[in-house]
């Protein structure tokens, strides 16, 4: 039927998941992903390093874990690379994937797939911050000073 002569839209109630190599996926991650690293003031070892895809909704945490799945078994040779977890915020999801060897697994994705925005910038540096701590840099007093402002400057 016709309301205020605009034809009514019929919803398609199917659902198409993405593929890994559709791209679909490095897109998303061009708008909603985060690369992280943090290096510890309180004690001289210590670093922190995450790959973080956000999304409001319930409904979006499946997507998430779908998304999850497909990097597990890519890219995690059928391990668990990450968690999907709540955010503080409530109704939102988290895809957090932590620590040196599962955030440098990850990274395959990104040099199979490449980042199109600025946030492929940040992806660069994230990298240059792991492959330094992957060689122990941070443990060495005057590096780990510089390692500590690279990551400062991770995304900006």
């Amino acid at each position: 039927s016709i309301i205020n002569n605009v034809e009514l839209i019929t919803p398609i109630y199917k659902c198409i998941l993405p593929k890994i190599e559709s791209r679909w996926i490095t897109g998303f991650i061009d708008a909603e992903g985060c690369f992280s690293c943090s290096i510890l003031s309180n004690h001289h070892v210590n670093y922190r390093v995450r790959f973080i895809l956000t999304q409001k909704w319930n409904i979006n945490k499946y997507v998430l874990e779908h998304i999850l799945s497909l990097f597990n078994f890519h890219y995690g040779f059928n391990t668990n690379l990450g968690i999907i977890t709540p955010h503080s915020v409530e109704n939102v999801w988290e895809l957090r994937i932590n620590g040196l060897k599962n955030c440098i697994k990850l990274s395959k994705y990104f040099k199979d797939y490449p980042l199109k925005s600025k946030k492929n910038i940040s992806f660069n540096k994230f990298i240059y911050i792991l492959n330094k701590i992957e060689n122990k840099e941070h443990l060495d007093k005057k590096l780990r000073h510089n390692i500590k402002l690279l990551s400062k400057d991770l995304n900006k």
